[in-house]
């Protein structure tokens, strides 16, 4: 007990003395760093980027916490205890918090520091510690600084990254401005050879010291096991150290050797929702984002753009002639591809001309929401329905207004414009032919990817075409194959609602018309 006394007595007079020198200089920040013999500038990838990287923070997926507790140099009495969490905000990066304690009451330093890392492009991250440090001396007072930390990590890869820090950049001072906080700028970098293996190289320079070297490397032996070695420089030390773990809980323990005085023993009990794997550091620019709209408000935008069009639209040859159409000119519709165009043509072919545009509804899977994109962009052929009630009457056709009949009329593809349509039906009739050689040959679009037998498309092995042709957008169809290729196939229909942009009702919209395989 006496020895105690007398080394924390003599350790606050040296402090005291010597205008305050060693306050708040660097102290063992956790066991997983300790025992990396202090190189982590570069591998910040969890709550101790606090302490040595605030950018580093950005890659943490979920919610940390740690505490760390250690004896500086086996002293009694003089332990340092830290406890700090750091968790991600949707849209800026994430934040940290830690608090530390060090020493007896007869000298005591707290600090509290709030973090925050963010991305500034792919692979390149930024952090900045804001910190409020109080020291309290017994029989000397008590005084207080403001310090500013910025930290800078670039992961050229996975497996490769450079970073940098500084600290106490604003050159805080403390004991009524007689002494200048330490100041300190450390660089390094991380390379990982081998899944499993990691290396860190950093080096530190603390201002009117020499440079420090620090090298560490960690092994992971199993799942839930992991050891560790490093070294320093200046003053020479050698540390060791393991990690281990069950599920999020983590334990680490970390020994860093001494010249002269007795090593020390670092401890932190840590927990990590999001284990061990690293937050996506992908860039995606801000763009300006259209307004989501409902399916009535795309219903009513198409109307209006029709309706805006007025002229084109009401002009025949502006329209597509769903009798007489190939699938080419079919697909040219919105909302129309290729697998439902020919499904059109094969429908007409089977049942003959459409006597109204509405009759298209009965096209399997052509539902509503394509339809009310197409109904002012197609026509059928009044002298085609005129010829098969004539043909089918065996009547005479008379001849009246050729001009008005060729208003109404749709121009055939293989017709000039400019050239009166003659209107009798025996004219008219050959058109039937016609549609046959076009609707043969379209055959060769089939995508290879066509519905089952079932008559239903397989969601998981559909193309955005064909997921447009059941009523989805280009968006939706391409978040759908983009959830299928990170998650995997769906296992049934229902799990479209876990898609991205995808709601209930348009599920149930088009769930007859499809299946998950």
């Amino acid at each position: 007990m006496k020895k105690k006394k007398f080394l924390i007595t003599t350790f606050c007079s040296l402090l005291a003395i010597h205008y305050l020198y060693c306050a708040f200089e660097q102290k063992p920040a956790a066991a997983r760093p300790s025992g990396l013999g202090g190189a982590f500038v570069a591998f910040s990838n969890d709550t101790n980027a606090i302490d040595y990287n605030p950018a580093g923070l950005r890659l943490i997926p979920a919610f940390q916490f740690a505490s760390t507790y250690t004896d500086i140099y086996g002293v009694e009495g003089l332990n340092y205890t830290n406890v700090k969490f750091a968790f991600p905000v949707k849209g800026y990066g994430d934040i940290g918090f830690l608090y530390s304690d060090f020493g007896p009451s007869e000298y005591k330093e707290t600090v509290f520091i709030f973090s925050h890392g963010f991305g500034l492009a792919e692979g390149i991250m930024f952090g900045y510690n804001l910190k409020s440090m109080g020291l309290k001396i017994k029989g000397f007072g008590s005084d207080s600084a403001f310090g500013l930390d910025l930290g800078a990590l670039a992961r050229v890869s996975d497996d490769f990254a450079l970073g940098v820090s500084a600290k106490n950049i604003n050159e805080p001072e403390i004991s009524k401005g007689n002494e200048n906080l330490t100041e300190e700028f450390l660089t390094g970098i991380f390379y990982r050879p081998l899944a499993g293996l990691n290396f860190a190289l950093d080096f530190e320079k603390i201002i009117d010291k020499p440079v420090a070297l620090h090298i560490g490397s960690e092994f992971r032996l199993t799942d839930f096991f992991v050891f560790r070695t490093g070294l320093q420089t200046n003053p020479s030390k050698y540390a060791l150290g393991f990690g281990t773990n069950y599920k999020t809980v983590y334990f680490d323990y970390g020994y860093s050797s001494h010249a002269t005085l007795d090593g020390m023993h670092v401890v932190t009990l840590s927990m990590k929702w999001g284990g061990e794997k690293e937050a996506s550091i992908k860039y995606v620019p801000k763009t300006k984002k259209a307004p989501r709209r409902s399916r009535k408000r795309v219903e009513t935008s198409r109307k209006t753009l029709i309706a805006t069009e007025e002229e084109v639209a009401q002009r025949p040859a502006g329209k597509v002639n769903i009798n007489t159409a190939s699938t080419d000119e079919i697909t040219e519709l919105p909302g129309v591809g290729k697998v439902m165009a020919k499904r059109i043509v094969d429908y007409r072919t089977e049942t003959g001309f459409f006597k109204s545009i509405e009759d298209i509804l009965n096209v399997p899977r052509m539902s509503r929401r394509v339809y009310s994109k197409i109904e002012g962009l197609i026509t059928v052929s009044e002298a085609v329905k005129k010829s098969e009630k004539e043909v089918g009457k065996s009547e005479k056709p008379v001849p009246t207004k050729p001009q008005v009949t060729n208003e109404d009329e749709e121009p055939q593809p293989e017709e000039e414009e400019g050239k009166p349509v003659s209107p009798p039906a025996p004219k008219v009739a050959p058109v039937v032919p016609k549609v046959e050689p076009k609707a043969g040959p379209v055959a060769v679009d089939v995508n290879p990817q066509a519905p089952a037998p079932s008559g239903k498309i397989n969601i998981n092995k559909a193309d955005i075409s064909q997921l447009r042709d059941l009523g989805f957008t280009t968006v939706q169809a391409q978040n759908i194959q983009r959830y299928i290729k990170k998650n995997g196939a769906l296992s049934s229909v229902d799990d479209l609602k876990k898609v991205p942009g995808i709601s209930p009702d348009i599920v149930d919209e088009v769930k007859d018309n499809i299946t998950a395989e």
